[in-house]
């Protein structure tokens, strides 16, 4: 598809739309110059490569591929998120950094978040569980609460 549209040009237009497409991200004066137009009258080239249905139609066609070639649906990345997440193969800073992407991805609780002021920290690195759970009984906090 993309080699139709790219055996119609010229070497110097095709690589306009390569690097119109890729390095350059859409900026047509820096595309002519890196396919090898006069910097000197580089913007005025790009304006008229970007208004010959020829290159307009490589364009399109290029940037097809590139879509086709680099999909990742959202629903794909929740899905990858939510099995490492879920593993019991993958490790806790793993599954604890894939609950925190996923919370994030879907909004996570920014309607339920309060500011908390505290004098300090508390190091919680290396605590069993049955630690952590003696230590949010001990700050008084109760399930009935919530």
């Amino acid at each position: 598809m993309v080699a139709m549209s790219l055996d119609k040009l010229t070497n110097k237009q095709r690589r306009f739309v390569e690097e119109y497409c890729g390095d350059c991200k859409y900026n047509a004066t820096k595309a002519a110059i890196a396919a090898g137009y006069a910097e000197k009258n580089a913007g005025i080239t790009a304006s008229k490569n970007l208004r010959k249905e020829v290159i307009k139609n490589a364009i399109r066609e290029f940037m097809d591929v590139l879509t086709e070639k680099s999909i990742v649906t959202r629903e794909m990345i929740v899905e990858g998120m939510l099995e490492i997440a879920k593993s019991t193969e993958s490790n806790e800073t793993a599954r604890l950094a894939a609950w925190k992407a996923l919370s994030d991805f879907t909004g996570g609780f920014d309607a339920n978040k309060q500011k908390v002021e505290h004098s300090g920290g508390i190091d919680l690195s290396g605590k069993t569980e049955e630690e952590l759970v003696d230590i949010i009984r001990g700050s008084g906090y109760s399930e009935d609460e919530d």
